[in-house]
């Protein structure tokens, strides 16, 4: 069942970014600003260069599983991501990866985060929610995106500490969060 489902379609999806150590950012690309390429908090030093190109990307969210869960899809494929870089102040990563996927559809239900496709993902992420390493698609996912995974070149599987809850449930959760403060 779909309740307000939303789809996004993207045929080519691209961006790139460099940061300086003074703090100055320079992108370019139709995620630019996603990649946070805008005023931010950050206080310290950090510096790297990451950038991606999708050719085709589709994303579907809110679907209705139960009374409870919703769930998100995304497929995208061909794609080629990477990031090398460091930052150390009031945000704390160090990251060297590249993630070359010949296609690769994702999803989450509820807490449980899967995908299927064919990937070579390589290289090493660590920051304040985890790490995440891989070779040649072999690795793990341990905090980082909230994600816990075993990952293959065939795809991952896994939890992830944020669910997708429904409407209904998040709203009647901020609800009970108002009343118990009052």
């Amino acid at each position: 069942m779909i309740k307000d489902a939303q789809t996004e379609i993207k045929y080519v999806d691209f961006g790139a970014k460099v940061e300086y150590p003074d703090g100055k950012d320079m992108c370019i690309g139709t995620n630019a600003d996603q990649n946070g390429c805008s005023a931010d908090a950050f206080t310290g030093y950090r510096a790297g260069v990451s950038g991606n190109v999708t050719i085709l990307k589709s994303e579907t969210k809110n679907i209705k599983v139960n009374d409870k869960w919703d769930a998100t899809v995304e497929a995208t494929g061909p794609s080629l991501k990477g990031d090398i870089g460091a930052a150390y102040g009031s945000e704390k990563k160090v990251s060297a990866m590249v993630e070359p996927s010949l296609v690769k559809v994702e999803g989450q239900v509820g807490p449980v985060v899967g995908s299927v496709g064919l990937n070579a993902n390589t290289g090493v992420k660590l920051n304040e929610e985890g790490v995440k390493f891989g070779i040649l698609g072999f690795g793990l996912t341990l905090g980082v995106g909230g994600k816990y995974t075993v990952d293959t070149p065939f795809g991952s599987g896994g939890f992830a500490t944020s669910a997708n809850q429904s409407d209904a449930d998040v709203e009647n959760d901020s609800e009970q969060i108002a009343h118990a403060s009052k």
